[in-house]
């Protein structure tokens, strides 16, 4: 899409560049396979701190202080005040919520403001009280308060008592306003995404290709027009306006220093972080570390480095399983191979209706390559579905495939007489974002020939499913 380029208001120039680590083999598409042991290595990392460091850090009165709201899973956000000091209120029974009031250009610190969803929760072994843990579920585009929903206990088991566990909506995200929202409603967004079609990126002039570029460009164009503007939302939504307020939040919780923790996209956060403020890390762990260099080109061709062997996993891994367990088990890794890809053949060539569905759904190869890939992100959880959709398609199982059509693709609802958006939900944030992060380059076509071929060298397979910018 076109780009939404910003100068991140921190006295950094557009092109300044950031060293970023990484390695060639540990990337967001094998997050599934490596967070495991990367989770046990930042576990160690910090359960070894704990043990041989004492408390350092004093348990904050504003906890001690916070308001008290009534229990319960409905909690509105927008009934707590936003403010510049970091203001606890009681939220979803045990845990504390806050909204913080941070400029929207630094350079401006007295104009417009933006308003940060802030969910911690606290520690419960005040006495040996060892700060506060950041952590980023990934994105771009990831809801940070939704994380402590989804994984917050469990971050707390894992890293201890003393520590407490915060997230938040990073600036145009869910709870956090003002959001990054180019349609009008959830239903315009929905409707324009029945629109992309069914066909394939491939070559420069190919119809994926070719609408693939319309479309970007139409969103682009939309973006620039509802966010735009030399003040506009979209300048100032960038990684490093990010990392900037999570300098901010730490310093005004009364910590000197950082400890974070970043999956996926949370990875770049962390590396833009430990470039821009070296000397304010106490610890920080990235988890599935992103290749910030490709991600700053906007090629990601180094995230698919290792996804066909992921893919070619589930067949050893069907074969180890058994048929008990693994519907399309067959006598050897290399069989069930064979009967995967004449069942994919066979949906490239002939689409398969499921017209009793929920909404009605076509199953067409690029379907299917789109759930692939997501699988190969989280194959543990998802290739026993991955491989019960291809035992229905093989046996024409329509009534199996109604089942499972929800989990084959997203279904769109019919809400039109909805008269706002959901504040957690898919918004346009992250084409913002990785535009605003990226260089600016315009299309050419002998150029995008070159790098689709490198990128189909790397995964045959998923490489028309993976294209990320064109321009």
């Amino acid at each position: 899409m076109q780009p939404l380029k910003s100068d991140a208001g921190l006295g950094l120039p557009v092109t300044a560049t950031v060293p970023l680590a990484s390695t060639p083999g540990n990337k967001r598409a094998v997050l599934g396979l490596r967070s495991l042991y990367t989770t046990l290595l930042a576990t160690v990392a910090f359960a070894t701190i704990q043990m041989v460091i004492k408390p350092t850090a004093v348990y904050p009165d504003s906890l001690r202080n916070a308001s008290t709201r009534a229990p319960g899973a409905e909690f509105d956000w927008f009934a707590v005040e936003p403010s510049r000091d970091v203001r606890w209120v009681d939220c979803y029974e045990d845990q504390k919520c806050a909204r913080l009031l941070l400029p929207l250009d630094y350079d401006r610190p007295n104009g417009p403001t933006t308003a940060i969803a802030i969910r911690m929760i606290p520690a419960t072994d005040r006495e040996n009280y060892r700060g506060t843990v950041f952590l980023n579920p990934g994105g771009p585009g990831g809801s940070g308060t939704n994380y402590i929903q989804r994984r917050g206990k469990d971050m707390s088991t894992i890293l201890g008592p003393s520590y407490d566990i915060l997230s938040f909506d990073p600036r145009g995200i869910g709870f956090t306003v003002p959001r990054i929202d180019c349609f009008d409603s959830k239903s315009q967004r929905d409707i324009w995404e029945t629109q992309e079609g069914h066909a394939l990126i491939g070559t420069a002039n190919s119809t994926g290709t070719l609408l693939y570029r319309a479309r970007a460009q139409l969103l682009g164009e939309r973006c620039e027009n509802k966010l735009g503007g030399e003040h506009g939302l979209a300048r100032f939504v960038s990684t490093p306006y990010v990392a900037r307020d999570m300098l901010e939040m730490t310093q005004k919780l009364g910590q000197e220093k950082l400890q974070y923790w970043g999956f996926s996209y949370g990875t770049i956060l962390g590396q833009w972080f430990a470039t821009l403020y070296p000397d304010k890390i106490k610890r920080l762990a990235i988890d599935g570390v992103v290749d910030g260099h490709s991600y700053r080109r906007s090629s990601y061709e180094t995230d698919v480095v290792d996804v066909e062997a992921i893919v070619e996993s589930l067949f050893t891994y069907c074969h180890d399983a058994g048929p008990l367990k693994c519907p399309i088990y067959d006598s050897t890794p290399d069989r069930i191979a064979a009967r995967f890809f004449n069942t994919l053949k066979s949906i490239s060539a002939s689409p398969f209706p499921i017209p009793l569905a929920d909404p009605p759904l076509i199953i067409t190869r690029k379907v299917i390559l789109e759930s692939l890939f997501r699988a190969a992100y989280k194959p543990v959880n998802t290739f026993p579905l991955i491989t019960q959709v291809f035992a229905a398609l093989e046996s024409h199982n329509t009534t199996a495939l109604t089942a499972l059509a929800p989990h084959i693709a997203d279904p769109t609802t019919c809400s039109c007489s909805a008269a706002t958006l959901p504040m957690v939900g898919s918004n346009e944030v992250q084409w913002a974002v990785e535009c605003a992060d990226s260089d600016a380059y315009k299309f050419d076509p002998s150029l995008y020939a070159s790098f689709y071929a490198e990128l189909e060298s790397v995964s045959p397979l998923l490489a028309p499913v993976h294209l990320r910018a064109l321009e």
